[in-house]
């Protein structure tokens, strides 16, 4: 016990002098005469910089359509060896985390995201970074980093689709013979937060691999990460999908009203068709302008026609029914003359002069007996009735043979 309490004291009062020694020798390694932090390590030497990446993912924001973009934070890692700051021969320390000010002084690659729109450092309470140094030369550095980054999404079959987002990362001013980009395999190349949580979607997968870019100043290297996105569809479902089948639904309804009834079958009518129209609206302004047609495009497209031809059913089915109430009405007064002119006595000459007008002869009073109302005429009274009866068949049928099709399609493709 004497001895533990002895070796204890001792780690504590050597612990302190050494920091103090290690910090002596990093600052003379990086003093002004001994180093320069704005010439890579490989100053005279025909080999590249061998830097290798990785990254962790802190989190992730929803896939934003409109804007065609993400948020991402993440702690970026890089590794690489610069073999003037070795100390191996003077201290036996494993490794040396610098100060900020000692990280100002380093050469770090010049590493960038090449598909940032924005981006941010973290300077609270202090900059998030490190640099850690080791006795043969080796650098760990890591920064968090808070980006927006683009994502060219195909919306083909939104939202019924998966995406895949991409981050690049390559270096602005080292050509390839200067500094080569690698990815970090002593683990991952990249990590994601435990319980990560993106809205709308699922990152079911990350694909990492390597690029080269040609540009007029030179090949440059660089490095792909592939993040793969599930969209969750309960949303759509609930909000879109299921409140435009009932409207359309409801649209059905106006075939069950009688056709005398032109102020509730109107207003049925023009309320499904502003409604769906509105929905269409709204749903359009968030989206892009694209030049191609999406799932969802044809889904409103659809409902919209569904409302819209109900409605305009009702027009038609009225137009005949009002001309063969106005044909059955001439009929009935044809008949009923043709009846008092057999029953008025001869010597009402005036009366009859008036009704001989309407029936001039024996022969037109023929002809008003042939078309007298008869069972034939009563049938023709229900065509537009048989149209109405039709159309609640129809119409279901019609959109369960395109939901069949729909479904079928996008959910194999």
């Amino acid at each position: 016990m004497i001895i533990y309490l002895y070796l204890l004291i001792l780690i504590r009062n050597s612990s302190p002098n050494q920091r103090t020694e290690m910090h002596q020798i990093v600052s003379g390694l990086l003093s002004p005469s001994q180093y320069d932090g704005e010439v890579p390590p490989n100053i005279g030497i025909n080999e590249p910089v061998v830097c290798s990446i990785n990254f962790r993912i802190n989190s992730l924001s929803a896939l934003r359509e409109a804007g065609m973009e993400y948020d991402m934070n993440i702690y970026l890692r890089l590794k690489w060896n610069d073999p003037r700051l070795r100390f191996s021969h003077l201290n036996k320390t494993r490794k040396y985390t610098l100060s900020h000010k000692q990280i100002e002084k380093v050469w770090i690659p010049d590493v960038f995201i090449k598909n940032e729109k924005t981006g941010r450092t973290h300077d609270i309470v202090v900059p998030n970074r490190l640099l850690h140094l080791y006795p043969n030369g080796n650098i760990t550095y890591s920064q968090r980093l808070s980006l927006t980054l683009h994502c060219e999404l195909q919306l083909k079959k939104f939202p019924l689709d998966n995406q895949t987002c991409r981050v690049v990362i390559g270096s602005y001013g080292y050509t390839a013979s200067d500094l080569l980009l690698i990815w970090d395999y002593s683990k991952w190349p990249t990590t994601v937060a435990r319980n990560l949580k993106v809205p709308e979607f699922q990152l079911v997968d990350i694909l990492n691999s390597y690029c080269y870019s040609k540009t007029m100043t030179g090949n440059f290297s660089c490095l792909k990460a592939d993040l793969f996105f599930q969209r969750h569809f309960e949303y759509y479902l609930i909000n879109v999908y299921v409140p435009s089948l009932l409207i359309v639904i409801l649209s059905w309804l106006t075939f069950w009203i009688e056709i005398e009834a032109v102020a509730p079958r109107i207003s049925l009518g023009l309320l499904t068709v502003l409604t769906v129209s509105t929905q269409n609206s709204n749903f359009a302004a968030q989206m892009p302008k694209l030049s191609y047609v999406k799932a969802i495009d044809i889904w409103m497209a659809v409902c919209l026609l569904m409302v819209v031809g109900a409605f305009l059913e009702y027009p038609l089915v009225n137009l005949l029914d009002r001309r063969q109430r106005n044909s059955n009405q001439f009929l009935k007064e044809m008949f009923s003359n043709a009846k008092v002119s057999q029953l008025l006595p001869s010597k009402d000459k005036r009366i009859r002069k008036r009704i001989v007008r309407v029936i001039p002869n024996d022969d037109d009073h023929q002809r008003s007996r042939h078309l007298a109302p008869s069972k034939n005429n009563k049938d023709k009274k229900s065509t537009a009735k048989i149209i109405d009866i039709f159309c609640r068949a129809f119409f279901p049928a019609l959109f369960a043979l395109f939901n069949i099709v729909y479904w079928t399609f996008y959910n194999k493709t």
